[in-house]
């Protein structure tokens, strides 16, 4: 997947950590990967 579209990294209510817009980007790059 293209690095450019990897513009931030952004938290859910859980404290679980995103790459790209978050969990509500179905089409982006995931989860990824901290679990509290």
């Amino acid at each position: 997947m293209p690095f450019d579209r990897i513009t931030c990294l952004t938290a859910d209510q859980d404290g679980n950590i995103w790459m790209g817009n978050g969990p509500l980007n179905n089409g982006g790059l995931g989860f990824f990967g901290i679990i509290r």
